[in-house]
């Protein structure tokens, strides 16, 4: 059953409030239209699998908690999506093909057949019949779009080709992508098959997204992108080994700027806040801002204490921004729509959150990120003068430390020399790895890899063995069975979660490193802590703070 809606009249989170009842079982609680799409006059869909009675009924309930209950449309979705059986398209055909429909679920384009040639489908495993490839769905821009599945749940999507037009490589040229991540670039289809008339199928495993949609679009670069045929079947994941009483790997994967208020906004059963209170007093409620907005509020030492106020919390609007402000009122007070942050709402659902976790130092990024390699910074308060930030830096850099008295003074060239946990693991034996971007000149994760500040690992063995570039390769040392006990994950620059990334990538990267670790055979034995860096100043709430602990330190919530 899918459920459609959309706030036509309120225009902030929390107005409306109701329950809803399916066959006498809750399936949601103070369900807020507002903050489950983002906004005002935004389409949100809500889906649960549902059986009908011995009588064949089912029944819908809508229970007040806050202004009236709506709903906007009511889908009984047909069952075979549901249940994992396969759904396959051929393309620009106007009848079915055995098991393939007829072309629908489609935007865009326009069709072509010709059944005049033998189609050779040897290099393609378990093929479609040849009438699939007689069809062809063709357009500079044109999508399809999979409804009805189950949301988040993993699904397999093979898309089958065969060029017949053009003779040679490089005369069609195309880009696909699924639920807005890249699957294909530049993609030519007889350079792929090796020739006219020969089949060829590329395959995908992807998630729906929240609404139980899966979109494949297809973008031209060289004439014209096209397709013969799609299918879609549920991914069949082989059933874990039991879990060991003995962590034997530890995965850390740090990502960018974020409180828990920001991105868990009204997780179930969480401690999350609606409202904050700003400099003059007043309660804001929270407005939705997408993870790819592009504003960065101000979270440095010195923010951190405007805004914490000694201990109010009530200063969050008298922050400013470190790059690209916005004139928006009280832009801080915001949480990331939950069309965005489904991923970490499905991770922490599945496994756990820590909704009461703060960080141990009151600094930006340099900071937080050499307290998670070191439980310290050497005094350092702020980020250094330039970049990188480390013994890489050019001369003349210099940090900003905190006095005795927590006043800012000068402080030294970015490169010290204190203990790490990377020296603690090597004294015991413990092999361990730091995935991080490598430096570039332009916008990098490199300024997180954090032992680039540490002299004696930036200019020894260690960088050479265990700082590894780039961060994606923990993906294939998982694969190929190479992981250490103990991993650090940096993410680059677009899929950080930071303000001024201008991407909201960042949680499907973080899904795929645990999907890696979900099929492998590390599984059974491994803990996996997900944490953002920096006290919480980019788009936060009234509270100082993240979803991890970095010590002993605390700070008022």
């Amino acid at each position: 059953m899918r459920l459609h809606f959309a706030e036509l009249k309120f225009n902030a989170a929390g107005a409306r409030l109701f329950n809803i009842v399916i066959n006498s079982t809750t399936v949601l609680s103070n369900f807020d239209i507002y903050a489950a799409a983002g906004g005002i006059d935004k389409a949100v869909v809500e889906q649960f699998p549902v059986n009908a009675s011995s009588s064949g009924v089912i029944s819908i309930g809508f229970t007040r908690v806050k202004e009236q209950p709506e709903v906007s449309g009511i889908e009984i979705v047909r069952e075979n999506l549901l249940t994992g059986a396969p759904v396959d398209i051929a393309a620009a055909n106007g009848s079915a093909v055995s098991n393939f429909s007829a072309d629908n679920d489609f935007n865009g384009g326009y069709t072509e057949y010709d059944a005049s040639h033998k189609i050779d489908t040897s290099a393609v495993a378990n093929p479609p019949p040849p009438g699939v490839f007689y069809g062809q769905r063709v357009g500079t821009s044109f999508r399809y779009v999979f409804t009805g599945l189950t949301p988040n749940s993993s699904y397999n999507l093979r898309l089958d080709f065969m060029e017949r037009y053009f003779d040679a490589p490089k005369q069609r040229v195309f880009n696909v992508a699924v639920n807005g991540n890249q699957f294909l670039t530049n993609y030519d289809i007889f350079a792929d098959a090796g020739g006219m008339y020969k089949a060829t199928a590329k395959s995908v495993t992807v998630n729906a997204d929240r609404s139980g949609n899966i979109t494949a679009v297809f973008t031209a670069v060289v004439n014209v992108a096209k397709v013969n045929g799609l299918e879609l079947s549920a991914a069949t994941t082989a059933t874990p080994p039991p879990y060991s009483s003995k962590i034997q790997h530890v995965v850390v994967i740090i990502q960018e700027n974020r409180s828990f208020d920001n991105l868990f906004y009204g997780f179930p059963g969480a401690d999350t806040a609606q409202s904050g209170i700003n400099s003059q007093g007043r309660t804001i409620s929270l407005a939705p801002v997408t993870l790819e907005a592009h504003h960065d509020p101000a979270h440095n030492h010195t923010t951190f204490v405007t805004q914490y106020d000694g201990g109010k919390n009530d200063a969050f609007d008298k922050g400013g921004f470190d790059f690209f402000p916005t004139t928006a009122p009280n832009y801080e007070y915001a949480y990331v729509p939950h069309s965005e942050t489904s991923d970490y709402f499905s991770l922490g659902e599945k496994y756990t959150v820590g909704d009461r976790m703060f960080a141990s130092n009151s600094g930006p990024s340099y900071v937080s990120h050499q307290y998670l390699i070191a439980g310290q910074a050497a005094m350092v308060a702020e980020v250094p003068s330039h970049v990188p930030w480390g013994c890489d830096a050019p001369s003349g850099t210099t940090t900003t430390l905190l006095n005795n008295k927590g006043q800012e003074v000068p402080g030294p060239f970015p490169c010290f020399n204190y203990q790490t946990l990377g020296d603690l693991m090597d004294a015991k034996g413990v092999t361990c790895a730091y995935y991080a971007p490598a430096y570039s000149a332009g916008p990098s994760g490199y300024i997180w890899s954090a032992y680039d500040a540490i002299k004696h690992i930036r200019y020894g063995s260690d960088w050479t063995n265990d700082v590894i570039s780039p961060e994606t390769t923990i993906l294939s040392d998982i694969q190929n069975n190479k992981l250490r006990q103990v991993s650090y994950v940096v993410p680059d620059f677009a899929n950080s979660d930071h303000a001024i990334a201008g991407s909201n990538t960042g949680p499907a990267w973080v899904s795929s490193i645990v999907d890696a670790l979900g099929s492998s055979k590390y599984w059974p034995n491994t803990a996996v802590f997900i944490m953002w860096d920096d006290w919480g100043a980019g788009t936060i709430t009234s509270c100082l703070n993240n979803s991890t602990s970095r010590g002993s330190g605390s700070a008022s919530r």
